[in-house]
């Protein structure tokens, strides 16, 4: 908490999938998202301003690849 309405915060996930290259020709695959950003805190609710990356596993069902992407947006969040 820097000031009583306003907080800065991170978050982070990663998944680990083990494959068997025998069955699907492929190795271990992983995923991850990682997403830092500032909440200001309001009467009626709060506001998350945010940026972060992904990394999705199989984000396509037919080309079996993993995708990666940047992103940035903002929540609104009851109290």
């Amino acid at each position: 908490t820097l000031h009583p309405m306003l907080e800065v915060y991170g978050r982070s996930y990663v998944q680990i999938i083990t494959v068997d290259k025998t069955c699907a020709g492929r190795d271990n695959q992983s995923s991850g998202r990682v997403e830092a950003g500032v909440m200001l805190r309001g009467g009626q609710g709060n506001m998350e301003l945010f940026v972060g990356a992904e990394r999705v596993i199989d984000a396509d069902q037919l080309d079996r690849l993993p995708r990666r992407w940047a992103f940035v947006g903002f929540r609104l969040l009851r109290n």
